[in-house]
């Protein structure tokens, strides 16, 4: 036997010791990765610090509020790029990249449909406008408004939404449940959700009962109801590589208002909120009822302005909650948790 002869044995033993090697080094990288961007993130921090304290007072607000924000952003684009690049290690993103592609080609739109859409669409986007003539943004959502803004926007409110949840470790504000509770408040045709889905799929959840609330839920459904759930079932095979079991289903809910009573207002794990809050009245007792009787829950809002959700840390029924609210940036973001998160 010629024992310089290669073998099978020789090729497989030395790719298991290429294998070993290749973990080990991996290992040695990631490490490398984490105390660069540790340590870069702290030079970071100690300069924002260092700049924020050298602002001088000013009796103007706005003067104040354009210092903060110029100093702040260095600081906020850095941390937001890192974020980015973390996230864009998961290739599961293309997850709802599909599911919103899926979603508009789904929503079929006649030359009629899209010219009534996009003007409506144009009319919802100018808030100054709806608000000087006093149009009430909700009556402004038919059939042919919702298939134009699936087109659109669903795209970027599913990826707001993922940027918002994958920033904080949602699953261990409920580390035992199996099937989560997803309650979205002016969440339209899924969008937010979907973002959100991403997220939790890529915790290794694969069960959810969904609700999406909204004033126009009616019109939302006829495009979405039927359509969402079963794009969301093929896409979680084609990209996780596993069966997922899911309920959506759409309900009124009119955020100007008052709750009828406490037996009606929804429970979740999860609340979503995106670019619905500058659509309509800000109502304190309709997010007081929501809160007071979610208190175990997470709340998840994106914004563009700053006026209503700056309002939250102001709610009583935020009272003894962590919250992180992100203003200086756009979109606005805002996160609450569960009443016994220290």
């Amino acid at each position: 036997m010629d024992l310089n002869k290669p073998t099978t044995e020789s090729y497989q033993k030395e790719f298991l010791t290429v294998i070993d090697f290749k973990q080990e080094h991996l290992l040695y990288n990631l490490e490398r990765v984490r105390q660069y961007i540790l340590t870069e993130f702290a030079n970071k921090k100690e300069k924002a610090i260092i700049d924020i304290n050298k602002l001088k007072p000013t009796s103007d607000p706005l003067l104040m509020k354009n210092e903060v924000h110029n100093t702040s952003i260095p600081f906020t684009d850095f941390t937001r790029h890192i974020q980015d690049k973390l996230t864009n290690v998961f290739h599961t993103k293309q997850f709802f990249m599909n599911v919103a592609n899926d979603m508009i080609n789904a929503a079929k739109m006649t030359p009629e449909e899209t010219t009534n859409g996009k003007d409506n669409f144009s009319l919802v986007c100018n808030y100054k406008k709806r608000r000087e003539d006093n149009i009430p943004c909700e009556n402004l959502y038919d059939e042919s408004t919702v298939k134009y803004l699936v087109s659109k926007t669903f795209k970027k409110s599913a990826t707001d939404m993922y940027q918002l949840a994958s920033s904080y470790p949602l699953p261990k504000y409920f580390p035992e449940k199996k099937t989560l509770k997803v309650a979205c408040i002016g969440g339209g045709p899924g969008s937010d959700l979907t973002g959100l889905l991403t997220y939790l799929l890529e915790c290794g959840y694969s069960s959810f009962e969904c609700v999406i609330y909204d004033f126009n839920a009616v019109n939302w459904s006829k495009v979405s109801s039927g359509v969402l759930d079963g794009i969301i079932k093929k896409q979680a095979q084609k990209v996780f590589k596993r069966d997922v079991e899911i309920s959506i289903r759409w309900e009124f809910a009119d955020m100007k208002k008052d709750w009828e009573n406490k037996e009606s207002i929804p429970k979740a794990d999860v609340f979503s909120n995106c670019w619905a809050l500058n659509e309509c009245s800000y109502n304190e007792n309709f997010w007081n009822g929501l809160l007071e009787n979610n208190t175990e829950s997470v709340f998840l809002f994106v914004d563009g302005e700053v006026d209503p959700i700056q309002r939250f840390q102001y709610l009583e029924g935020i009272k003894g909650r962590k919250f992180v609210y992100e203003g200086l940036e756009s979109p606005r973001r805002l996160a609450i948790f569960p009443s016994q998160t220290v």
